[in-house]
């Protein structure tokens, strides 16, 4: 009896032991199946914007059910006198933003998706065009990626961004992509944009792909990417795309849903913040504040009244400057004009171009649509999330919706 009862007391810990450790076996093999079905199923893309005063970036998670902007990191650059000394700075924040993405993700993202604009990424716009031999011959996607595929090769920059096609038209007809397998005739057209990345930008694209081996590296030109984005999110045909940088405004002409040119001037907001300087004799931080919150706190009324002088004089020098292209081409103006940029939230420049006196040279147009574009506007029903807010962060939306729409 004894004997029996010690049996059974040795042999009911082990029981139970082994009963616990089928459930924590149990749960452990079924915690690793979810896990690695979800390491399986859920990719990461990184996706850094370039600007000349800000490089803007967001890690999106794509799973079954979605995409999520999960990080978001903003890296303000100082100003540059010397373009070497930008692009080295430039560089040398991209190797810091990987890698610390890298290291709170624990792996390398997918793909990681840089855009940058103009000074950096100026833009070309091309018409390529084409008699065919056998009129009778519907058109093929293959004989499009074929015209496309001359210009790459004459373009240095095409290894890292191919030519967009913005419109195709036969015969003079506006066609889409998918619509050419039963489309005949004798002459194709195509409007192809891409930018031109100078050397020494080439140079530093080169260089993160050799310090990250492997790293699958996308490169977009932002004016391009907002603009086609525009058309295919907003269902927008007939615009003017204008983005208020630190150090530069870039003009985009949009007409029938195909970039005309894009053209970017050297004068932005970095302009007021030294005008603001000089003539109110305040410190750069200052003037950075004031011009951000302008008309949102009380300033003395002398200083008011100067600043607010200065801000007028900016707009009516913008105005100018967006109308000059146009006259230029002799385009007429498109009746709806979209402000971006940290420049596009100053109510003078925003209360000048609504006025029909600017560019009643350029349209019959009584009246001109005047929007200021948030990047929310990109990211609705894309992400779960928007973290990408405002005017300041068009840029990276639009590369976001390009990316994930594609």
């Amino acid at each position: 009896m004894w004997i029996r009862l010690l049996q059974a007391v040795a042999i009911r810990p082990f029981i139970l032991l082994r009963g616990r450790f089928l459930l924590y076996y149990q749960g452990m093999s079924l915690r690793w199946n979810i896990f690695s079905s979800s390491q399986k199923t859920v990719k990461h893309r990184l996706f850094i914007d370039v600007g000349s005063s800000a490089i803007r970036s967001l890690l999106v998670e794509s799973g079954p059910k979605g995409h999520l902007g999960i990080k978001k990191r903003v890296h303000y650059l100082p100003v540059m006198a010397e373009r070497s000394r930008f692009l080295k700075k430039v560089s040398g924040q991209f190797h810091e933003i990987i890698f610390r993405y890298i290291k709170s993700l624990g792996s390398i993202p997918e793909k990681i998706v840089i855009s940058a604009s103009p000074p950096l990424a100026p833009v070309a716009v091309e018409v390529i065009k084409k008699e065919r031999h056998d009129k009778n011959k519907p058109v093929s996607v293959k004989e499009i990626e074929g015209l496309l595929a001359e210009k790459i090769t004459r373009t240095p920059s095409a290894a890292w961004h191919p030519p967009q096609l913005t419109r195709l038209t036969v015969d003079g007809y506006d066609i889409s992509l998918e619509d050419t397998e039963n489309i005949t005739g004798s002459v194709i057209e195509l409007s192809a944009a891409y930018p031109t990345f100078e050397p020494d930008f080439i140079e530093a694209f080169s260089a993160l792909n050799k310090t990250w081996g492997g790293l699958t590296l996308e490169i977009h030109s932002t004016p391009i990417t907002v603009a086609m984005a525009t058309i295919k999110k907003l269902a927008e045909r007939n615009f003017a795309i204008i983005k208020i940088g630190g150090t530069a405004t870039t003009v985009i002409a949009v007409a029938s849903g195909t970039i005309l040119w894009v053209e970017s001037f050297p004068f932005g907001g970095d302009d007021v913040t030294r005008e603001l300087v000089n003539q109110l004799k305040i410190e750069i931080g200052e003037a950075e504040d004031i011009k951000r919150r302008f008309g949102k706190f009380v300033l003395p009324q002398a200083l008011s009244e100067k600043a607010e002088e200065i801000f007028k004089r900016h707009a009516e020098k913008l105005a100018g400057t967006v109308v000059s292209p146009f006259l230029k081409r002799q385009n007429a103006f498109p009746p709806t004009v979209f402000l971006y940029g940290g420049g596009a939230k100053d109510s003078a420049v925003q209360k000048t171009l609504s006025d029909p006196h600017w560019f009643e040279n350029t349209t019959f147009a009584e009246k001109l649509r005047v929007e200021v574009l948030a990047g929310e506007r990109f990211t609705d029903g894309v992400l779960f999330n928007s973290p990408l807010q405002g005017p300041d962060y068009v840029e990276l939306a639009a590369s976001v919706f390009k990316t994930l729409n594609t």
